[in-house]
């Protein structure tokens, strides 16, 4: 399962494909009919639907309709702002192996954080290097994953990405997503192209915050 849009969406259709939709749409008009809005992505919509489990529906649609402008990009993803913040459920007992929605793959330019370690978990999250935006992952992981606290993380950025107790005076952008904030309490910073796929030290897995900066230094030793 990739975050990376597929090739095939930006291929322009042929003249052939073009002229039957044109005249398959004048012939519903023809007689009287109407063509729904959106219908190819109400289709792309219900197939995610008939593929996802019932946690995965319950997650997504509450996410979704907390906040419009989100789209349902899979069995198991929902995306706002362009891709800028995506958050994931996996079905209950699916192995990473055998399914391609059971966890997220960290794409470059992204920070991903999972509520299990070795990139695993119930849930996931993905937010873009450099955007300094603000996820509330620890409300996000302890309202889907069953606990809250970050067990891994890959930061695919040349930015880095803080960790923080808790932020103050922020703006509402999206499901668990703020911007211009200021950070409070303990902190924690995580170097551009890292990873860490057991975050042993508790202190650090329950930072709850997480700050995507746009300093490309390396943390202070």
């Amino acid at each position: 399962m990739k975050l990376l849009r597929k090739l095939a969406l930006f291929r322009k259709a042929s003249p052939r494909r073009t002229l039957i939709a044109g005249l398959l749409m004048t012939a519903v008009l023809a007689i009287g009919g109407t063509v729904p809005a959106n219908a190819s992505t109400v289709s792309s919509q219900a197939k995610f639907t008939a593929a996802a489990s019932p946690l995965q529906d319950k997650v997504l649609d509450a996410a979704l309709a907390r906040v419009p402008g989100g789209t349902r990009i899979s069995a198991g993803e929902a995306e706002w702002d362009g891709g800028r913040i995506v958050l994931g459920v996996t079905a209950p007992g699916t192995a990473a192996a055998s399914s391609p929605d059971a966890t997220l793959t960290c794409e470059p330019g992204l920070f991903c954080a999972w509520g299990a370690k070795n990139e695993e978990g119930s849930c996931w999250m993905s937010v873009a290097g450099g955007s300094l935006l603000e996820f509330d992952w620890a409300a996000y992981s302890g309202n889907y994953c069953g606990s809250v606290g970050t067990w891994s993380w890959a930061n695919e950025t040349s930015y880095r990405v803080w960790k923080e107790q808790s932020y103050s005076g922020n703006t509402y952008d999206a499901p668990y997503l703020y911007s211009g904030g200021k950070p409070s309490g303990a902190s924690y910073c995580i170097d551009p192209d890292s990873a860490n796929e057991d975050v042993t030290d508790a202190t650090v897995r329950t930072l709850g915050w997480i700050y995507a900066s746009d300093n490309t230094s390396y943390c202070p030793s």
